[in-house]
């Protein structure tokens, strides 16, 4: 990409300022990150509240390196509880007694 920063940015569709922009803590992020999962190992269903509580962490930045690395906690979905119906008669079957010599015969 050749040109000056302004044309890159303009070209990029941003301000200028973002093309230096690099992250402040990557590795304090990534290091929470392997805290976070280990946490979760051990409790997957746990959220970002309660994993900041077991990590004794506030959990500001524990919600944010959870949304960064796209890490969510396990929850399990239980089925939606259906009335049983009662059914109205129970037929026989009649196929089983004979064969049917035309559509519509049994």
């Amino acid at each position: 990409m050749q040109g000056s920063a302004r044309e890159r940015a303009k070209l990029l569709g941003v301000a200028r300022s973002t093309l230096w922009y690099r992250k402040k803590q990557p590795e304090k992020d990534w290091a929470l990150k392997v805290q976070i999962e280990e946490v979760l190992r051990e409790h997957p269903s746990y959220g970002s509240p309660r994993v900041a509580l077991a990590l004794r962490r506030n959990h500001k930045p524990v919600e944010r390196v959870m949304r960064l690395f796209g890490i969510k906690a396990y929850r399990r979905r239980a089925r939606r509880w259906k009335k049983p119906r009662k059914l109205a008669a129970v037929y026989p079957n009649l196929l089983m007694q004979i064969v049917p010599a035309y559509p519509g015969h049994a």
